[in-house]
Formats: structure tokens, sequence, C-alpha cells
């Protein structure tokens, strides 16, 4: 199962989890659910595909991956190789849809580099696209983000667009400062949720980690607002250098103005952006949380792919990976980003995690990233 990468004889393709190339009399496929690999050669391959799945049903007998392998290319779907059958194979949980770059904080660690100089955005036309095109790709949440989306006037017409639409989810994830009582009312009516950001049960602590005074009350403020209207809300207690020692009476305040613990999620500072990713080990008391606390950028162990547009128009295949660019909307439309075809790197490296102290601490993300680098070098 090592040696030089195959040369293709057709164009890869997807047969479920696995990756495929076929050269003259050679075969390699990649699972990309596990990471094992498969390579065969010989004159038995170098056929039709009734004698190609032949020669792997007999190797399948002593060699239990090939036999797995054989079993998915007679069951599944042939499907080209592209990142809509590599990263979407069970639908689109999530797109993140950055409105703007410009937020009403400026957050030590912020991935997106947000602030409030920050001037880059989408137009609304290109908004009302990308929702459209979420709607087109059976995408079952959207978020509107940022930046901070409130601050932009495009935010509450692609709630309503998205509502219209038949999206089955909308959250809006914001700090929460710009959320009046008129908006929430909007908003609410519209049946959007919210997630929100924490840091610290001390203002000062708080204000420090978003570089803005007076903003943890602000944000508590928003809280009380969006669980006064029975809206859905969730709260991401942020670790970072500042905040460690406060989680856990951060967690307590949460309590007492109505946030549930099942509406907690505690997640870490990345390097991203600004952040700088600083495994905190036995200083984050992750046990205080229950297991369904939701993570800050909102991702689900349910299944399905993750999506995002940033403010500059850039599809990534997550909000943290913002390293790794799949397409432009300025450039095409989404399905066109997800539907170009991807060559398969085919070499003996097995598929493992990305270490998390890279980029990501989220194993899905690292997963995705590695998976990336592995079969189309990004």
């Amino acid at each position: 199962m090592s040696g030089a990468a195959v040369a293709p004889s057709e164009p890869p393709f997807m047969a479920g989890s696995w990756a495929v190339v076929r050269g003259p009399h050679e075969l390699f496929a990649l699972d990309c659910g596990d990471g094992e690999e498969v390579r065969v050669s010989g004159e038995g391959l170098g056929g039709d595909w009734d004698s190609t799945l032949t020669t792997l049903r007999q190797l399948g007998v002593v060699e239990p991956g090939v036999q797995r392998l054989h079993r998915a290319l007679v069951t599944e779907l042939h499907e080209p190789l592209n990142y809509r059958t590599l990263l979407g194979r069970d639908g689109w949980e999530i797109l993140f849809l950055e409105l703007t770059g410009q937020c009403n904080e400026r957050c030590r660690h912020c991935y997106a580099e947000s602030s409030p100089e920050r001037k880059e955005q989408l137009s609304f036309a290109e908004v009302e696209s990308v929702v459209r095109q979420a709607q087109l790709l059976g995408v079952r949440r959207l978020q509107l983000t940022g930046g901070d989306p409130l601050v932009s006037r495009n935010c509450l017409p692609a709630a309503r667009l998205a509502r219209e639409l038949g999206i089955p989810e909308i959250e809006i994830y914001t700090n929460g400062l710009a959320l009046s009582d008129a908006l929430a009312d909007d908003l609410c009516a519209l049946g959007a949720s919210f997630a929100m950001s924490f840091y610290s049960h001390r203002p000062e602590v708080h204000d420090a980690v978003t570089g803005t005074p007076g903003s943890q009350v602000r944000t508590l403020a928003a809280i009380e607002r969006v669980l006064r209207r029975g809206s859905r809300l969730r709260v991401s207690l942020i670790s970072t250098a500042e905040n460690r020692q406060d989680i856990q009476p951060a967690i307590e305040l949460l309590e007492l103005v109505g946030v549930s613990r099942d509406q907690m999620g505690l997640d870490e500072e990345r390097t991203v952006g600004r952040g700088t990713f600083g495994d905190a080990g036995p200083e984050v008391p992750h046990a205080l949380l229950t297991s369904e606390g939701a993570p800050a950028h909102g991702a689900r162990s349910g299944g399905g792919g993750k999506l995002c547009v940033s403010y500059r128009g850039e599809v990534h295949p997550c909000i943290f990976a913002r390293h790794q660019r799949l397409g432009s909307i300025r450039e095409t439309t989404i399905a066109a980003c997800l539907e170009a075809p991807l060559t398969l790197r085919a070499r003996s490296t097995r598929l493992g995690l990305a270490p998390a102290q890279a980029r990501l601490t989220c194993s899905d993300c690292r997963a995705t990233e590695t998976l990336l680098e592995r079969v189309v070098g990004i």
C-alpha cells in the first residue's frame, strides 16, 4: 500500500466515503471517514469495471480494507470527486454568512480580525444570492455573523429572506451591543435564534478581552432581552489567557440571568486571525458543562458539512478554516465552487487529525483540514 501516485485513466470519484482513482493497472482509494488506504496493482485491474470488481472481491477475502472498498464500489453511487461529495456527503448542516467585517468590539482574539475600523462587507445583492444558494443547497442552518451582523443593514433583510425561502434554522451570532428592543422584536418574530460569546463574571476582565468598555453589561442585557422573548439562545464561554480562572463563576452568573446549562458551551481561543491557541489543560473546567453544550461556531455532531462565506466573498470549509479557500462568490456561484473537479493525491501518508495546537481546536475542523491537504493539497 505504498508507492508513487496513480496516473489516472479516468477522473477520480467518490463511492460512499471512499475517494477512488484508477490507473491502467492500478487502483488507489482513501476512506475519507477513517483514513484507511487501499492500493492494488496488477493485470486484473486493466480491463473493464467488472474485471476490476472481480479482482477486488477475490483480494477482499484476505484483506478487510479491500473487502470494504469492494462493498462500497458495488453498493454506493459513484459520483465525481469534488468539494460537494468530499465535504458534504451528508448534506450541509450549516452555512456561516459573514455580512460585514465591521464590529463594535475589537476582541483581542478575533478569528475574523474584525474591528470598528473595518469597512469590508457584502453587498445586499451578494447576501441575497448566498441566501438563495443556501436554500438550493439544502442548508439546514444559516448563521448570520460578521464582524457583528447587527451593525449591517443587511441583517434583518437576510433573515426575512431566509425565512421566506424556508431555511429551517436562522441564527444570529452577535455580541448583542446593537440589539435594540425593536430589532429583537423583528428578529424574534422571524423565529431567529441567537448566539453570543461571554468571557467573565468580572466586567473588567470581559471588557479587556473585547477591548470595549461596558461591553459585559451590554451583552448581559442583550442575553436577557432574548430570554424575555422566549427565543432560542446559546452562549459560548470562550477560554482565553485572561479569563481561564473565571469560567465557573461566569457560568453561575449566566444561570442567575436565566441561561440554562444546556444553553452554554465551552470553547477555546484559536490560532486564527488575531487569536493564539494556548492549551488551558486542567485550568479550564470542561466538566462543568454538559456534553450538549454547543461550541462557539455552532457546529453540531449530527452530521453534515459546513461552509463559510466571508465578508470578502471567499468560500471556506469552516468559519475558522480561513486559510483554505474553496472559491469566491465574486468569481462564481457556491454550487460551481463545490462541483469543480478535484484530483486525488495518491500517496502513502495515513490520514489523521492535524494537531490541535496548529490552528483549530475542534476535531471535525482538524479532520477536514487534514483531509483537504491529503486529498487535494490545500
